[in-house]
């Protein structure tokens, strides 16, 4: 009932243009957008609880937008003081799912538009399932009927009857596993589906990574790279010999593999701490993008706000959320957080 009188709310705003004059008004903010990975067919209900995947055709419809009303243009431009340059856009894609290369990318091509891939080195070199992709898997394969959970010194009971139930558990579960280690992660895994058929069955081309052949090809049609980590860690979860690992291996294997300096960073599950700050410049980043949702203006450039679109979201949603529109609209109801427009 929520999403639909938000979606009818936006629907009746842009109707009424109310998104031209919110678009004036934010002229000189940043619209930096976040998007994941894409699909041209029916997404599973369950692997898209969060949104992750959005059709090609809403993607295209979206890009074809920006490309009338806006300019969009690469992070470092974005960046940079423009007064004479308003309305200013960047495309973001964390992860470096092949679906990018697959589905965004000739639609890009097409419109001759720039964008930024936030790359987790690892996923990359060991071309193997990420967690959260085991984790849909998972649940959506068992047939137990409830899923104990324990952390924090907290026991959970997760029933796991339903559709409803599962995607009940898969959102919480996202947030939970976060900060966890791996084995702590595939032992919850194991308790659900052999481990084994989980990670064959997690490794099917729609959770593949991009190739290192496919991102020379984008790199060489507007397309930049740029860091994420080497494993997706949460920043928060490591020690300061760790996040220094994580943030310059991953930034020397990408130069190695692209041939371009990397200058930005996108931070796992967006997780940042004063070290994550103080340790990006002195380390050769010039920028980082948070989860931190709506438009960016005064911001320290180490900590950028981005506009996640998921698969749910409607064209008025979307146009509101790039105005400024929803921004407003979320300050007046007291309401901010971070998650993909659904």
């Amino acid at each position: 009932m929520r999403q639909q009188l938000s979606r009818i709310g936006y629907a009746l705003s842009v109707g009424c243009q109310l998104n031209r004059l919110t678009r004036h008004l934010n002229r000189h903010k940043l619209v930096i957008l976040t998007y994941h990975r894409l699909h041209a067919g029916e997404a599973d209900v369950l692997d898209n609880f969060d949104g992750q995947y959005v059709h090609v055709k809403n993607f295209a419809q979206q890009m074809r937008y920006l490309a009338r009303y806006y300019h969009v243009v690469p992070l470092e431009q974005c960046l940079e003081s423009r007064p004479d340059e308003p309305y200013r856009v960047v495309v973001t894609f964390d992860d470096a799912y092949a679906s990018v290369y697959h589905y965004a990318y000739p639609v890009l091509r097409e419109l001759h538009l720039p964008a930024t891939v936030f790359v987790p080195t690892d996923f990359i070199q060991a071309c193997a399932s990420r967690w959260w992709d085991r984790l849909r898997l998972a649940i959506r394969k068992t047939e137990k009927p409830t899923v104990v959970v324990t952390y924090n010194d907290r026991h959970r009971v997760l029933p796991l009857r339903t559709t409803q139930e599962k995607e009940a558990a898969l959102r919480e579960l996202a947030v939970t596993l976060q900060t966890v280690p791996e084995a702590t992660r595939n032992d919850l895994f194991a308790t659900l589906y052999p481990l084994q058929k989980l990670k064959e069955i997690a490794a099917l081309p729609r959770n593949a990574p991009l190739t290192q052949t496919q991102m020379r090809e984008m790199g060489a049609h507007g397309i930049t790279f740029a860091g994420h980590g080497k494993s997706h860690t949460s920043f928060v979860t490591l020690t300061s010999a760790e996040l220094w690992q994580e943030v310059c291996e991953s930034k020397a294997l990408l130069e190695h593999w692209t041939g371009k300096e990397v200058k930005y960073l996108a931070y796992p599950f967006g997780d940042f701490d004063t070290r994550a700050l103080e340790l990006l410049p002195s380390a050769g980043y010039q920028a980082a993008v948070t989860t931190i949702d709506g438009l960016s203006s005064d911001e320290n450039r180490f900590a950028l706000r981005r506009i996640a679109v998921g698969g749910q979201t409607t064209f008025a949603q979307f146009v509101a959320a790039v105005s400024g529109l929803r921004d407003i609209v979320t300050r007046v109801i007291g309401k901010r957080g971070y998650g993909p427009l659904l």
